[in-house]
């Protein structure tokens, strides 16, 4: 039997957090995110998972119970600003 796999799983871990991010190689300007604490991606180790992400992919969503969601606004907002701020001070792009 023949397997073909077409993403990238990706796991960040920090003291009890987990972060897991789940890429699929044919869309490339999607990455899907999941967390194990009750936090979710408010902590300051999910907000840099997710500049890592944002910089990588432009559209960042969650599984849901009906399906894939985009992130709430005022974490999508946060990610903007902190991608914005990470680009200024480094001169990237």
């Amino acid at each position: 039997m023949e397997y073909t796999y077409n993403f990238l799983d990706y796991y960040f871990i920090e003291d009890e957090q987990q972060i897991t991010a789940r890429h699929y190689l044919d869309q490339p300007d999607e990455v899907s995110v999941d967390v194990t604490s009750h936090e979710g991606l408010q902590t300051e180790f999910a907000q840099k998972v997710l500049v890592l992400l944002g910089m990588r992919c432009s559209n960042i969503t969650r599984p849901g119970d009906e399906g894939y969601k985009t992130l709430p606004s005022a974490i999508a907002s946060k990610l903007t600003e902190r991608i914005h701020a990470h680009v200024k001070v480094t001169g990237a792009l």
